[in-house]
């Protein structure tokens, strides 16, 4: 399964490009890649897109257990 960043990565973004194309801060960006912070349904869906994956790729990578 491939990470947050992993995604971030294969479309060429830096952490500062993805943060201004989602409108975050780059403190988001480096909590979500980590797991201590997941995002919401519309952040969620804004990466998809930019990342081009699903929302499903996105939500999966912070379910646990």
């Amino acid at each position: 399964m491939k990470t947050l960043k992993a995604l971030r990565e294969a479309q060429g973004l830096t952490v500062k490009e993805a943060a201004e194309e989602l409108d975050v801060s780059l403190t988001m960006i480096y909590m979500m890649e980590s797991g201590t912070k997941k995002p919401g349904a519309e952040l969620g869906l804004k990466i998809a897109k930019l990342y081009k994956c699903t929302m499903e790729q996105i939500f999966s990578l912070y379910v646990t257990g």
